[in-house]
């Protein structure tokens, strides 16, 4: 049996328009306006308050669930209240250990699958907006993310050239496909613990899902010209964030034990924070361009926004 009801609606449509965010970014393609707009600054921005949201949501919310739950669910008649409180702790900390492991896994795997995905990393586009215009105005360069894989070269875009480009789209709607699924399961788990909670995941996740989406569709439509095409891997990568929602909502069933639950909690935190700190900040920074500033105040800013959600959350009784 698996859970049915209002609560598991929300989850999968917070899941939803988390992944939806990525199909947002990949329009940027639509409009040069826009293109303009996704200049490093404004991305630095926007990660880190997505890890500023995330990495306070995990801790103060998640990982308290997971000790509590795991806390309750591990103790027994003959065990004190402290020895309860221990175990709790740590199981919740091998939990939380285990989901930074998963991450790096995935990422292990999809290098020795296709080690070319670290030509895909969205740092590359700061080069945008240069990029966008040298296409519009039909010069026939070589992006200015491209040549940064191949610095001195100022190529023709011929056939090898779109090829690259057409693989660095596609390599890059992978990765994120493939990582957008942990954050589905995280965002469907936190909002069956509490709605605010799953709120909070689906911004935080929607945030830096839309600079991977123009990660992925800009390549494809400088390779192709199809700005469609850009914008249907887009689609692709971003069905990983209800497909992994699906896998917890099956998971999960009808209900957990509080042990089992606790663990889960524990590895989504865990996921959360490492997608954050090994990803998300250090991407920023190389964005800011030495303006550290910009990351702290926009992680501080992501915590407080946090923290005011919760409160009016909290009123509201939700």
């Amino acid at each position: 049996m698996v859970q049915t009801g209002s609560e598991v609606g929300v989850a999968f449509a917070l899941n939803f328009a988390a992944g939806f965010a990525t199909v947002l970014g990949g329009m940027v393609v639509f409009n040069k306006r826009l293109v303009h707009l996704a200049n490093p600054v404004s991305l630095a921005i926007a990660l880190s308050i997505s890890s500023g949201v995330m990495i306070f949501i995990s801790f103060v919310e998640i990982f308290g669930e997971s000790v509590h739950l795991l806390t309750e669910g591990l103790k027994t008649e003959d065990m004190t209240e402290d020895t309860a409180a221990g175990h709790g702790w740590l199981a919740a900390t091998a939990c939380f250990a285990f989901g930074i492991l998963l991450i790096y896994g995935i990422d292990f795997i999809i290098h020795k699958v296709s080690p070319e995905t670290d030509a895909t990393e969205i740092e590359h586009l700061e080069h945008l907006r240069e990029s966008f215009d040298q296409h519009e105005q039909g010069d026939g360069k070589t992006p200015g993310f491209l040549e940064s894989q191949t610095p001195g070269l100022a190529l023709k875009l011929n056939e090898d050239a779109k090829a690259k480009l057409n693989r660095m789209g596609l390599l890059s709607a992978l990765a994120i496909g493939i990582h957008n699924m942990p954050e589905g399961i995280a965002t469907y788990v936190g909002a069956l613990q509490n709605t605010s909670v799953g709120v909070s995941l689906a911004i935080g996740i929607g945030l830096h899902n839309i600079p991977e989406g123009i990660a992925v569709a800009a390549p494809i439509y400088f390779a192709t010209g199809s700005r469609w095409k850009g914008i249907m891997w887009c689609a692709i990568s971003a069905v990983a964030e209800p497909v992994g929602g699906t896998i917890a909502w099956l998971a999960v069933g009808d209900g957990m034990d509080p042990v089992s639950e606790g663990i889960l909690f524990g590895i989504v935190c865990g996921i959360m924070v490492c997608i954050c700190i090994k990803e998300l900040l250090p991407t920023a920074f190389k964005f800011a361009k030495g303006q550290t500033h910009l990351v702290a105040m926009g992680s501080f800013a992501g915590m407080f926004i946090m923290v005011t959600s919760l409160i009016l959350f909290a009123y509201a009784g939700v």
